[in-house]
């Protein structure tokens, strides 16, 4: 079976993703710090909308982290999640995938893109909240 299977019905596109244990637990928490960072119940689909609608992901990270990243979170796995956006959050999405691609040097999935994204939202809310703790005014 294949890791992330795509469908497109009208105005959104749906990916099936088959995802390792590792990364399920990445995705609650990322959803669970992003939830508690807005201050709302968020999705997995919510989160994915935010993240490839903003500023580029994972910017200031070095390629190497990314590698590591995908290295120790596997993406691969027996866990089904669906994934459904609009489509033309899924064209960000795809858009994204294939920057990061070119950025680390290796050709990415759906599944992988998704993963690398959870990293970023944790490491900015992680960041966002630590400076509220210590009072320092975000912009």
């Amino acid at each position: 079976m294949a890791d992330w299977i795509e469908t497109m019905t009208g105005r959104s596109r749906g990916y099936a993703l088959s995802i390792s244990t590792p990364l399920f637990q990445l995705a609650t928490e990322a959803i669970r710090v992003h939830s508690n960072a807005t201050g709302r119940f968020q999705s997995l689909a919510q989160l994915v909308i935010e993240r490839v609608s903003c500023a580029p992901i994972l910017e200031d990270h070095d390629p190497e982290i990314m590698r590591d990243h995908l290295r120790l979170i596997p993406t691969k796995g027996d866990v089904q999640i669906y994934l459904s956006i609009p489509r033309e959050d899924a064209d960000k999405l795809v858009a994204t995938k294939k920057e990061l691609s070119a950025r680390i040097g290796q050709r990415l999935t759906v599944p992988d893109a998704v993963s690398l994204i959870l990293l970023d939202s944790i490491a900015d809310d992680r960041t966002t909240e630590v400076l509220r703790k210590m009072a320092i005014p975000m912009s």
